[in-house]
């Protein structure tokens, strides 16, 4: 029961997290995650928003205008990263092993890539331009 809510829980993380958000407004982010950290970047050229839950640790860049034009995920176990590959198997079109791609109805295209990242593996999502 654990794994299927914690399953649950990450399906639905992906569907908010990647389709909804690319290209909102740093505000429609906001309230979804009103306890996420708001810091601008060292080099002065845009924003991220943090926030972690039991799961997943969520970093969206935006730029100077607040538009969120990527998102870091990192899901903090192995059965939440195994999670994010099987749902992204079943509602993104594989490209390989490590990249998927989303069709949106209005048009745009989105690309999630499972990248390692000081041995953390996270998903990076943006536009596919």
């Amino acid at each position: 029961m654990k794994k299927l809510l914690l399953t649950l829980a990450i399906c639905l993380s992906i569907k908010s997290a990647s389709s909804q958000t690319i290209g909102s407004h740093y505000n429609e982010v906001k309230e979804n995650y009103p306890n996420g950290v708001f810091t601008m970047d060292d080099d002065k050229t845009g924003y991220h928003l943090f926030y972690q839950d039991k799961h997943t640790r969520y970093i969206y860049f935006m730029d100077l205008n607040l538009i969120v034009y990527g998102i870091s995920i990192q899901p903090l176990t192995q059965g939440g990263r195994q999670a994010w590959i099987e749902r992204a198997n079943d509602q993104w079109v594989i490209i390989s092993n490590t990249k998927w791609k989303l069709y949106k109805s209005d048009g745009d295209i989105l690309v999630m890539r499972m990248e390692k990242v000081n041995d953390n593996i996270v998903f990076l999502i943006q536009e596919d331009k």
